[in-house]
């Protein structure tokens, strides 16, 4: 499984139709609405490496975003510990 977490800049004002447009994507795990640089932050999960970057490249992203992403389990990042 391959998680990644896409950074989302929005319109302004457009921030929960984008989120609710998001949640409606098999692919998005969790998305949230931020504050600070990016507006939106969605977890993005897949099969393989070549489908997360499918879908990365089919979303049509434009403009400014950012992706991380990782192949390590979460109790190997300590996020199971927050």
């Amino acid at each position: 499984m391959h998680k990644g977490f896409v950074l989302l800049n929005c319109d302004l004002g457009a921030e929960e139709y984008i989120l609710d447009e998001l949640k409606q994507v098999a692919q998005i795990k969790n998305a949230y609405v931020t504050f600070g640089a990016y507006d939106i932050i969605a977890e993005v999960h897949a099969q393989t490496q070549e489908e997360f970057e499918e879908f990365i490249v089919k979303s049509g992203a434009k403009g400014s975003f950012m992706v991380y992403r990782t192949d390590k389990k979460d109790e190997e990042l300590g996020i199971d510990e927050l």
